[in-house]
């Protein structure tokens, strides 16, 4: 015989728990906590639309959510009833409410347990009165309805699980080849430093090597970087830096690849600001962004670089005189391994990682991330942060 697994909350109207009355899962589960987060991941939505229908009717029966139990993610039946400008809230992992949580309830709240058992038989002699034909019809399609959703939740905790393993692979991967792979390019650069009998095409050749390891090192670190924080456990360490300097020396150091093409890099800001931040982490978003616009530029343009000051953020921003990105297109630019129409104007090559990065450390920083563009005009990436003191950013 299944186990009987079960919970019983009263709640407002918000879906705050106000009490514990009854709870046999083994997750901590308290006064203050919003009814949401008793579900499992994905469950928000379902859960705020069982509270709204609460709202207009009375009672509510068998609805099926996910709930994380005995470490798995299982179908629970969920009975609510309106009270009082307040809401009881039932469930079992039995469909239907069973007479033995009524009686554990009973032990904590007589009052509930007696409204629960006339509003179930109420439901019941209503149900009796629809045909038999439509009554099975029903029947037949709601335990459809509730074995989709347990197919679908034992689903998501799958994929969970997986992409949190292809993460790891991607890690221990790109760690390991890190290593070796800089250990050939110090060698190419020590025989070519050393070696004074070289012919020109074998210097290029050196070259060549240099430059093909130096891009293969790159690409691994983006890996590293994307896996690092798509698995959720990437720790933001935490320093006071004045954003101001931090972008004057990043566009220095750009404006040494722009000069290649032509571009000059313009910047512009309200002067020293200090936030709480992470440094490199922060200073990778500016490169990539800067480095994008000189990518995506034509010769002889300029690149406007601009630092604005707000009540409670900050706000960074490159434009460029490029090509655009298509209107259609704009929505993959932040997704990992996705790329646009738009081609670098001098064959510079992308892995289709960089603003994907870009956008897990700004969100990791409470801040915003987003593009506009318009083809032949431009594209301008932005981000924001915030002023306020970012403490304890753990993910």
């Amino acid at each position: 015989m299944q186990e009987l697994m079960g919970i019983a909350l009263e709640v407002d109207k918000t879906g705050k728990i106000l009490r514990v009355l009854y709870n046999n899962l083994e997750q901590k589960v308290e006064a203050g906590m919003l009814f949401p987060m008793v579900l499992s991941q994905g469950e928000f939505a379902s859960a705020m639309n069982f509270i709204n229908r609460l709202k207009t009717e009375s009672i509510v029966f068998d609805v099926p959510l996910g709930v994380n139990s005995q470490g798995e993610v299982r179908s629970f039946y969920f009975t609510g009833v309106s009270k009082d400008e307040k809401f009881m809230l039932l469930a079992s992992n039995n469909q239907g409410l069973d007479s033995s949580i009524y009686d554990e309830i009973a032990k904590v709240n007589n009052e509930l347990a007696n409204q629960l058992r006339e509003s179930v038989k109420s439901n019941l002699q209503k149900q009796s009165t629809l045909q038999e034909p439509q009554l099975q019809e029903f029947t037949k399609l709601n335990n459809e309805l509730v074995n989709i959703q347990r197919e679908l939740n034992k689903s998501n905790n799958k994929l969970a699980k997986l992409n949190d393993q292809k993460n790891e692979l991607i890690g221990i991967a790109a760690h390991d080849l890190r290593n070796p792979l800089g250990v050939i390019g110090g060698y190419i650069k020590f025989v070519k430093g050393t070696s004074d009998n070289l012919s020109e095409q074998q210097l290029q050749m050196l070259d060549k090597a240099i430059e093909t390891t130096d891009k293969m090192t790159g690409m691994l670190e983006e890996l590293l970087d994307i896996s690092e924080l798509e698995s959720g456990k990437v720790v933001l360490h935490i320093s006071e830096v004045d954003i101001n300097t931090l972008l004057k020396e990043d566009v220095e150091l750009n404006q040494v690849i722009a000069d290649r093409k032509g571009i000059s890099i313009h910047y512009s800001s309200p002067g020293s600001t200090i936030l709480q931040i992470d440094a490199p982490k922060v200073e990778q978003v500016i490169n990539n962004f800067i480095s994008n616009a000189i990518k995506y530029s034509h010769e002889n343009t300029q690149i406007c670089v601009a630092l604005e000051r707000e009540e409670k953020e900050i706000r960074v921003s490159v434009r460029d005189e490029g090509q655009g990105i298509p209107e259609n297109e704009l929505h993959k630019v932040f997704e990992p391994f996705e790329t646009t129409s738009v081609k670098a104007t001098g064959g510079e090559k992308s892995t289709g990682l960089g603003l994907a990065i870009t956008k897990k450390v700004v969100e990791a920083h409470q801040g915003h991330i987003g593009v506009k563009s318009e083809i032949g005009v431009g594209t301008e990436f932005y981000f924001t942060l915030p002023l306020r003191s970012a403490q304890n950013m753990e993910h």
